[in-house]
């Protein structure tokens, strides 16, 4: 077993440990009973079996076996009852818990393998070359700055749906339309039944599979995500009987599949990727 094969064990044992072998009844009672919680310490115990397991059959020795697990059963304690005590934004909390651990497995892996961290860092580093660094930022153009773009791009028609009225017009109803995010299915803050911050999401996750089926030459796929949204997008139309409003959904529509496609033909054209339909 090479030395980046450890590595790679350690995280499939993390992988499992984590998320098949931790039942919701585990996760539950340690929110509720936090360092108290029998099914953490089971958690970790598992996490510690798993970690050792891998450690032992690779370097053999009980000293690096030992220092692996209490490292693993330590660390993976503390964060998980940190965790346990945070309320609000689960989704970043969760980011955080994965990569403090994925951290402390990849200091772990160095330690026991006498890899220098700086030594790994630039092997890494020498793996970036120019396609990846495109790449990369294809898919970050389609996310967060596409969709300020876009809200830049519906401003004036959102004031207009907020006020629930046409320039010259009269009515003061005070509907919202989130700015920023995919046109709502419906402007009205009050009778909507959307989720918070969804549209933006769906977006984030509409250009970015259309990206990436340019990347990969499988335009049919881009058909695909557009048929999906187009069926959902029809009801949402047919159900409002409003022009403004079915004009600004389509606005942003097209200006979202418009700005992924074009990145996606960039990104595609420098790396040399002859598109085919």
């Amino acid at each position: 077993m090479s030395e980046p094969m450890l590595l790679l064990w350690l995280v499939i044992g993390h992988i499992v440990g984590d998320y098949y072998l931790q039942p919701k009844r585990w996760v539950d009672d340690r929110n509720e009973h936090n360092a108290q919680s029998k099914w953490l310490l089971a958690h970790v115990a598992v996490h510690g079996a798993l970690t050792g397991t891998i450690v032992a059959l690779y370097i053999g020795t009980v000293p690096a076996t030992a220092f692996a697990v209490l490292a693993v059963v330590v660390t993976h304690f503390v964060m998980d009852v940190i965790k346990s005590h945070q309320i609000g934004k689960p989704l970043l909390w969760l980011l955080i818990d994965q990569a403090v651990h994925l951290l402390v497995l990849f200091v772990l892996w160095a330690l026991l393998t006498e890899q220098s961290s700086l030594q790994v860092v630039k092997a890494l580093l020498a793996k970036v070359d120019a396609k990846f660094i495109t790449i990369f930022i294809g898919y970050l153009l389609v996310l967060k700055p596409a969709s300020v773009l876009i809200a830049t791009m519906l401003d004036r028609w959102s004031a207009a749906l907020e006020s629930n009225k046409a320039p010259g017009e009269t009515e003061t109803n005070t509907p919202q339309v989130a700015a920023g995010a995919e046109p709502a299915a419906e402007p009205n803050a009050e009778a909507s039944h959307s989720l918070e911050s969804a549209g933006e999401y769906i977006g984030y996750m509409e250009r970015g599979l259309i990206v990436t089926f340019i990347l990969a030459n499988q335009l049919a796929g881009v058909g695909f995500v557009l048929a999906a949204k187009s069926v959902f997008r029809f009801g949402d139309l047919r159900d409002k009987h409003d022009r403004r409003f079915t004009e600004y959904v389509m606005a942003g529509t097209f200006a979202s599949i418009s700005i992924a496609f074009v990145v996606g033909l960039i990104v595609a054209l420098y790396l040399g990727i002859n598109i085919q339909g």
